[in-house]
């Protein structure tokens, strides 16, 4: 049996079974995929990109938490310059050194 988090807001697991591909469901769990019309999507949920997906924002939101909103603002319009930016890596390796000089 392994565990697979829904995410998309639901803070819980769904478990699958690995031999025969059967899914149990706790206390509540289809209704509230039902209420959120997204039971015809279960399997979806036990996809790599989709588990992926839901560390990604997890991620981003424990970042914006820890940071602040106005700083990880401004570090998403950096990351942004950062990824059009032809001399991306120079400028990377300048931020990464310890007591770099201008």
């Amino acid at each position: 049996m392994s565990r697979f988090r829904v995410g998309k807001g639901m803070d819980f697991y769904l478990d699958r079974c690995g031999t025969c591909g059967g899914i149990w469901f706790d206390r509540n769990e289809w209704e509230i995929l039902n209420g959120r019309n997204i039971h015809h999507e279960i399997h979806k949920s036990f996809a790599r990109s989709w588990q992926r997906e839901i560390v990604r924002i997890d991620y981003k939101h424990r970042l914006r938490e820890t940071i602040g909103p106005e700083k990880f603002r401004d570090l998403a319009s950096l990351k942004l310059w950062l990824d059009h930016d032809p001399n991306r890596a120079l400028i990377l390796a300048h931020l990464e050194k310890k007591n770099a000089q201008p």
